[in-house]
């Protein structure tokens, strides 16, 4: 049985994390969901984003299960190869460009190819799991943080071996392509830019960014967590150095001098 209760637990500490980490499943065909995972078609009655999904996940403690009649995002839908008849390139840049996220087709197409996606029939669903409830195996662990605890993520992912963390944003399929897909295709640890539907329909706010990691380093962060700068006082929250003595306006020092 897979520990996420003690990895989840010792995340959250560490970090002082204001939601759980999760644990995400990318299930392949003839996988079934474990039980106590719940999808949205069948627990709201209606579809919703991969990114609320997440919000789900990592807010109020659901275990949620994914399929693509679960899902109403057209990109993620594409990203994951849940549709039934492909759309070309040319379609989906029109969509871009109706949308405006570029000036032209040129930059559209671009932005597309740089979208991480996984072939048709490679992945049946999906589960996203709070970490602590977690005890089946999961591929990779997502964590919500603002910028100081992902930089101690990134201290703690560079602790080991000393190679940074590369990352690529693109701002659009951010938490589920950019999130999830590219970490399981890379085996790498990822910073993670959540994009407009994070940031809309997820709610996921202004101060937060996601970082992502394959299953089988979490251990190794944790190690990287606990270590990392500990010589230095490093740690969350981060310390604030107080070895100084204040300077004052003259008028104070003046008092100062006098009843000192």
């Amino acid at each position: 049985m897979y520990e996420g209760a003690d990895k989840g637990k010792a995340l959250t500490e560490l970090l002082r994390l204001q939601t759980r980490p999760l644990g995400v499943k990318l299930l392949r065909p003839g996988d079934d969901f474990p039980k106590r995972v719940h999808r949205p078609t069948r627990l709201l009655k209606h579809r919703v984003t991969i990114c609320q999904a997440m919000t789900m996940a990592r807010k109020y403690g659901w275990r949620v299960g994914l399929i693509k009649e679960d899902v109403c995002c057209v990109p993620a839908l594409i990203a994951y190869g849940w549709v039934e008849e492909e759309p070309t390139t040319d379609e989906v840049a029109d969509l871009m460009l109706a949308a405006e996220y570029a000036e032209n087709a040129q930059a559209a197409k671009r932005q597309i190819e740089a979208i991480p996606r996984l072939d048709k029939g490679e992945c049946s669903g999906l589960i996203l799991s709070p970490l602590d409830l977690t005890t089946w195996e999961p591929d990779l662990v997502m964590i919500y943080a603002n910028a100081g605890q992902t930089m101690r993520l990134v201290h703690a992912a560079t602790f080991h071996q000393g190679n940074p963390v590369n990352s690529s944003f693109g701002g659009r399929a951010a938490s589920c392509a950019e999130g999830i897909i590219r970490t399981f295709q890379s085996q790498q640890c990822q910073v993670i830019l959540p994009g407009g539907g994070d940031r809309i329909f997820a709610m996921t706010a202004d101060d937060e960014l996601a970082f992502a990691a394959p299953a089988r380093l979490v251990d190794e962060l944790l190690e990287g967590l606990r270590m990392s700068g500990r010589q230095v006082g490093m740690a969350y929250p981060i310390p604030f150095y107080q070895g100084f003595e204040p300077r004052f306006p003259p008028a104070y020092n003046r008092l100062f001098k006098k009843i000192k």
